[in-house]
């Protein structure tokens, strides 16, 4: 519990605001991750979002791995998002296991469209 109050991001990912997020993405300050099915994305996405199906985590956004994705090698924040948020929490821990400094959990994409952001097919 010590290490979670000294640095949030120790058990996993850590929530972040719709508009916060969408910010950053402006910016080109973070990667935005579906962690949605491959159709699941393909029916909708958030605009300029990588697709990272959860059960792909392991060695999508492994690093060290050469199937990694090539915007997760930049060191940007990741931002995860799925339908529910449940995705998320869990590839959340597994992007953190993997090195990764900087996550957050976005929840789900309807909050995304709510807060204004644009979605692409």
């Amino acid at each position: 519990m010590f290490l979670t109050m000294m640095n949030p991001f120790a058990a996993g990912a850590v929530p972040i605001e719709p508009l916060k997020a969408i910010a950053m993405m402006k910016k080109n300050q973070a990667v935005l991750v579906d962690v949605r099915e491959a159709h699941e994305f393909g029916s909708g996405h958030a605009k300029g979002a990588v697709n990272i199906p959860v059960g792909q985590v392991a060695r999508m956004a492994d690093p060290a791995s050469a199937e990694c994705h090539p915007a997760l090698k930049q060191g940007k924040p990741v931002i995860l998002y799925c339908l529910s948020g449940s995705r998320a929490t869990m590839a959340g821990k597994a992007f953190r296991k993997l090195g990764h400094e900087k996550v957050f959990n976005f929840g789900e994409l309807k909050k995304w469209t709510f807060s204004g952001g644009d979605v692409e097919l």
